[in-house]
């Protein structure tokens, strides 16, 4: 979608078959030319310079590195912002919810980090939420651009897929948020937010 739009793409990822789904996607869309793929298998040391990107945008990834790679990952993606740059994440899974929304598991989201090693040990694949209030905490120094528009942005964005009690629920837990000094996209089940690293 961002190459569409016109941008110019660098797409990562640690497994190098969605990369290749990814590549074969761009191709069938015939924007391949505006998008380099990499496979990174560790992206706690990232190959860019620093202040290489006008945006990063985390969709779905952040829930998946491993909770003691994740102050790394996140300094990473702080380095290679440029300052005015935008960081959008959506989609990533909140430890706020009882229900895991990409598993559908209940309660797992509660689960100490500690017990890790013996759940995976029974169920690979297992994953749980990110906290939100961690994600702001390393980013507290950037503007929180849906709380600057007072959510306004993001519930034009949900008026187009969500209409009636559901999108008058969303309007008050807007007005929580804003109440909280959050913004509404860090509590909802999956976190969506736009972050504005300060220039200077």
């Amino acid at each position: 979608m961002l190459a569409t739009m016109g941008a110019k793409v660098t797409a990562i990822d640690i497994n190098p078959d969605y990369v290749n789904i990814a590549r074969t996607n761009a191709k069938a869309h015939g924007v391949s030319e505006h998008i380099e793929f990499l496979h990174i298998l560790d992206t706690r040391k990232l190959p860019f310079v620093d202040e290489a990107f006008d945006l990063v945008v985390c969709n779905s990834v952040l829930e998946y590195v491993e909770n003691t790679h994740l102050p790394q990952v996140l300094d990473e993606i702080d380095r290679v912002m440029k300052p005015g740059g935008v960081l959008f994440i959506l989609g990533t899974s909140s430890r706020l919810w009882p229900r895991e929304v990409h598993s559908g598991a209940w309660l797992v989201n509660y689960l100490p980090h500690a017990l890790d090693s013996i759940i995976r040990r029974v169920a690979p694949d297992f994953a749980r939420g990110m906290s939100p209030w961690r994600l702001m905490q390393r980013f507290r120094h950037y503007e929180n651009l849906d709380r600057s528009d007072a959510g306004k942005s993001l519930l034009a964005a949900k008026a187009q897929t969500t209409s009636g009690w559901k999108y008058s629920l969303l309007i008050a837990v807007n007005r929580i948020s804003l109440a909280m000094g959050a913004s509404i996209g860090l509590l909802l089940p999956s976190i969506t937010v736009a972050l504005r690293k300060p220039r200077g």
